[in-house]
């Protein structure tokens, strides 16, 4: 990402010390103290998150937990703390319909941003219903693709509970009111050109200065068809593009 959670800039500098984690069954408390170290008064938004370090299903590499918007005079100090409540430490389980905890060792990092870490400590919790974690050697070979658990298609589908849609859309089939006007790109030459047309226009606009429009052009792009009547306020009705779709299925 291009921007953290509480990105922003500043004409001071801080520095976190004396982390203090006590976690329990229903949250916990997160104490340090925040110290502005430059020459003006500042403010800082300082983060809490947490993450267990072995656990039953996917999850997040680490979550936000909490946060704080403390302002400090230079040369001063601040103890601040920040309470987590119990959905902190919990997941939802489809199978127990239910919030579960998980159990053992919890990775907690403090500091400006989740790329700008500086304090970090790890702290354990009493698990309590849901699925046993995936611990030692099970975590440690549990598939992984860029920071996340590569899970197949016949898995996932479990886990949905229901059989997964078609992985892709046939260019050959006609489009429909429920297909997106994006999707014009496999329709005729007249569909096409009303596609490029509209990218034209979109490029226009960001060329003169007028990016909302652009984005609004994008907008209507991204958009089924069958959006397009309430999107036009009724001036492009049902029936005109219903006759649109059968214009540009001709082949």
């Amino acid at each position: 990402m291009r921007y953290c959670f509480g990105h922003g800039l500043s004409y001071t500098a801080f520095e976190y010390s004396d982390l203090d984690v006590r976690l329990r069954a229903g949250g916990g408390e997160v104490a340090f103290t925040v110290r502005n170290t430059g020459s003006r008064t500042g403010r800082e938004v300082a983060q809490v998150y947490v993450a267990p370090e072995a656990a039953a299903v996917p999850h997040a590499a680490t979550g936000l937990a909490g946060f704080a918007c403390v302002e400090i005079e230079p040369g001063h100090e601040r103890r601040v703390e920040i309470a987590l409540d119990d959905r902190a430490l919990e997941y939802f389980d489809v199978d127990a319909d239910a919030w579960c905890r998980y159990g053992g060792p919890y990775s907690v990092r403090v500091g400006a941003s989740v790329a700008d870490v500086r304090l970090a400590a790890t702290a354990a919790v009493e698990g309590e219903g849901g699925r046993a974690s995936l611990t030692g050697a099970e975590a440690a070979t549990a598939p992984r693709t860029n920071g996340a658990y590569a899970v197949g298609d016949a898995e996932f589908a479990q886990l949905l509970g229901r059989p997964l849609p078609a992985a892709s859309w046939d260019p050959k089939a006609p489009l429909g009111l429920d297909d997106t006007v994006a999707q014009l790109r496999h329709a005729n030459v007249f569909g096409r050109g009303v596609l490029g047309l509209l990218h034209t226009v979109r490029r226009v606009l960001r060329a003169t200065g007028r990016p909302h429009a652009a984005n609004n052009v994008m907008f209507l792009v991204n958009m089924t068809f069958a959006k397009i009547e309430g999107y036009s306020g009724g001036k492009v009705s049902r029936r005109a593009i219903e006759r649109f779709l059968r214009w540009v299925g001709r082949r």
